[in-house]
């Protein structure tokens, strides 16, 4: 599963400058998104 995870990555990160290239990519189009950690307290996922 590893191995996937990291052809995945290395696939990703070989198509960013692709894209960035073409300058078809408009960034400031992507929303933008804030993640905020989970409230102290919260339940976890259980375990399986």
């Amino acid at each position: 599963m590893r191995a996937l995870a990291d052809q995945a990555d290395d696939t990703v990160l070989d198509h960013i400058p692709v894209m960035e290239q073409t300058g078809l990519a408009d960034f400031d189009q992507v929303p933008q998104v804030v993640l905020t950690p989970p409230a102290s307290g919260s339940a976890s996922p259980a375990a399986g």
